[in-house]
């Protein structure tokens, strides 16, 4: 009886192990949340320099694919991860001045951003792993705008990702996962100018985002 119960629980452990080692392959879905920090200074030589800031915010939906190899050492755990993600999160702003009739709306939009990820992690049960992740985004940031104050961009930014995540397996080959991260990109500058008033407006944005992962992924171990 003994050596039966032996048995098995060797091949439950060598099923867990053998789960995480090699290639993998997932997708997943969640919320998404992003903040846009915007610093702006007005400027009309020989008369005023005025600063101001704002903060907005914004929310969708994100889906992500996403693809790497994972390693184990007993009860440690890492992998390198690709990721690709696309986003309806938006923030929307109107200006409305009906004194002179002049209405303006802006959006700001991160619709796609990929990732290369570095995911530590601890296997805290036979089938329950907790991770960590840090890794580089690069992401597209929009901004579409009908203020003459503004300008419509679209550039990349590049940013640092961070997160924690647990991994629990259904099988041998499948497992799901849920994972907070966040995003701190870096900051864009642009400059407009209007003649007939001949004031200069430099603004600064800095977004951040968040998201909550619900995935799916299969091991090929």
């Amino acid at each position: 009886m003994l050596r039966k119960t032996a048995i098995i629980l060797g091949m439950l452990s060598f099923s867990t192990l053998a789960w995480g080692e090699g290639f993998y392959l997932g997708a997943g879905v969640g919320p998404d949340f992003a903040n846009f920090k915007q610093s702006s200074s007005v400027i009309m030589p020989g008369s005023f320099n005025v600063k101001n800031t704002t903060q907005m915010a914004g929310t969708g939906i994100f889906g992500t694919l996403f693809g790497g190899y994972g390693w184990r050492q007993q009860q440690f755990y890492l992998a390198g991860e690709a990721n690709i993600d696309t986003s309806s999160v938006e923030s929307q702003a109107s200006n409305d001045e009906f004194v002179h009739s002049s209405f303006s709306k802006t959006s700001y939009t991160i619709p796609n951003r990929f990732g290369l990820s570095v995911l530590p992690g601890y296997l805290l049960a036979q089938a329950t792993l907790f991770y960590l992740r840090l890794a580089y985004a690069n992401a597209n940031f929009k901004i579409s705008t009908t203020d003459t104050s503004l300008a419509d961009v679209s550039k990349r930014l590049s940013g640092f990702r961070y997160g924690l995540g647990v991994n629990q397996e259904v099988s041998q080959h499948f497992a799901v996962r849920m994972e907070y991260s966040a995003i701190r990109y870096q900051n864009t500058t642009f400059t407009t100018f209007d003649k007939l008033s001949s004031v200069t407006k430099k603004t600064t944005i800095t977004p951040e985002s968040g998201q909550v992962e619900f995935g799916l992924v299969y091991n090929f171990g």
